[in-house]
């Protein structure tokens, strides 16, 4: 008998469960977000207790840069485990 390949089959052909695919698929998401967004995704604000200092931080270009390239990294790692290519 044939099987197919289904990318979100349930341990298909020897493959991961569902779960780690979906996962995958979350962590592709997230790295997509990083190229899509960086300078957002890498924003964060700050409050003191009292409420005597408020701010946001804003990263450096190179920040900025090195989340393109990180994200980059985290969509292809993703979409293999999507796709089940790292058993």
């Amino acid at each position: 008998m044939v099987e197919t390949l289904l990318p979100l089959q349930f341990g298909g052909l020897g493959g991961p469960p569902l779960f780690f695919r979906l996962f995958g698929l979350l962590f592709a998401a997230v790295g997509a977000l990083n190229l899509w967004k960086p300078r957002e995704m890498a924003s964060w604000q700050f409050r003191r207790r009292y409420g005597d200092v408020e701010g946001t931080l804003e990263p450096s270009d190179a920040r900025v840069m090195l989340m393109r390239v990180f994200g980059g990294f985290f969509v292809l790692v993703g979409l293999g485990i999507f796709l089940g290519l790292f058993p």
